[in-house]
Order: structure tokens, then C-alpha cells, then sequence
């Protein structure tokens, strides 16, 4: 873009140059020509200095999101990891009713997010904050959901379909909101930061 600028304004000078007979340019006429181009050198520097901070802000927008995406990318990972296993669980046919409490204290106990810490990663497409944010949620219902499956903590209480299948579906929305957010981290990081993960 800039490059395109140079090159116009270089022409437009150019043509310019070429069109005028100086010579015959008379000291208002000189005075004129230098006033214009003072007028123009100071728009230019007013749009510059007025686009400045706003470079600024997106850099620094940038290099917060930099960090935020480091510091969230393992437990992302990890969370992941987590909703698939419970997920593969819970599919299966031999979980007893009383493994409800252990997986809702795994998925309960896992390393999650706050708002504050995923607040930097609005900039990533396909709104991995809000993805983030979603999934965190989600999962605190997934708690909810297994504990009520068995709300006395009974060594063996039935199973319940209904809170299985629930619960299953909601961790495949996870898995796959965790998945997008991943890949969208990693994306980010190797263009900002020029570097294969």
C-alpha cells in the first residue's frame, strides 16, 4: 500500500513538473505553490500522526493476544484431552452409575480459563474467546448435569441415559469448539511470531 502511494504521488509530482512552465511563474504564483505543498505536507503528517495510535493499539492488541494465546494453548490441549476421555466414557458400556462424581470432579477440577485471561484473544477469528468462554460454561453444566445423576452420592445408583447422552453431546461440542480454538492459536502464533509450532 505504501509502496502504491509512493509511486502515485512520485507520478502525480512528476506530471505535474511537466505541465507547468515555471519560468513564467511569478513570486505570488511561487508563493502559492509552496503554501500548497505546505498544505499537503501537513495533511499528510496529520493523517500519520492520527493513524499512529491506532497502529499502536493493534500492535499492542496483537502481543497481548501473543501472550493469552501462549499461556491458554496447554490448557486448551488438556481440556480437550479431558472432554474426549469423559466423552469415551461415558459411551461406554461399562461405567457404573457412581462414576458419574468421579468424572464430574475431573471435568470440575480441570485447569480452565477466566474471562480476563481469554479477553486478549478477541482479534482470532472465528471468535475463539467467545468459543473459549462457551466451552468453559458448558462444561461447568456438564458438572451440574453428573452430579444430578446421582444426587446422594450412592455407591452404585443407576445409570441415567438421559443425563449420559446430555452430557455426551455437550462434550462433543466441546471437543469440537476446542479443536477450532487449537487450531486457530496455533495459527495465530505462527504467523505472528514467524515460527513453526
Amino acid at each position: 500500500m505504501r509502496l502504491c502511494l509512493l509511486i502515485a504521488t512520485s507520478m502525480s509530482s512528476l506530471a505535474g513538473y511537466n505541465l507547468i512552465c515555471w519560468s513564467d511563474l511569478t513570486a505570488g504564483d511561487w508563493a502559492a505553490w509552496l503554501g500548497a505543498i505546505g498544505t499537503l505536507g501537513t495533511l499528510i503528517g496529520t493523517i500519520w500522526l492520527a493513524t499512529a495510535a491506532e497502529r499502536r493499539r493493534a500492535s499492542e492488541e496483537s502481543a497481548r493476544a501473543v501472550i493469552a494465546a501462549h499461556a491458554l494453548g496447554l490448557r486448551i490441549a488438556l481440556a480437550r484431552e479431558m472432554a474426549r476421555e469423559a466423552k469415551g466414557e461415558l459411551e461406554s458400556d461399562s461405567i457404573e452409575g457412581f462414576r458419574y462424581a468421579e468424572l464430574a470432579d475431573a471435568i470440575g477440577n480441570a485447569a480452565l480459563w477466566t474471562d480476563e485471561e481469554v479477553l486478549p484473544m478477541t482479534i482470532l477469528p472465528r471468535n475463539v474467546a467467545a468459543e473459549l468462554v462457551a466451552v468453559r460454561d458448558v462444561l461447568r453444566h456438564c458438572v451440574e448435569l453428573l452430579h444430578s445423576g446421582n444426587p446422594k452420592g450412592l455407591l452404585s445408583p443407576a445409570r441415567s441415559r438421559v443425563i449420559e447422552e446430555a452430557v455426551i453431546k455437550y462434550l462433543g461440542q466441546v471437543s469440537a469448539s476446542l479443536d477450532i480454538a487449537a487450531s486457530e492459536c496455533h495459527n495465530f502464533l505462527r504467523r505472528t511470531m514467524h515460527i513453526e509450532y
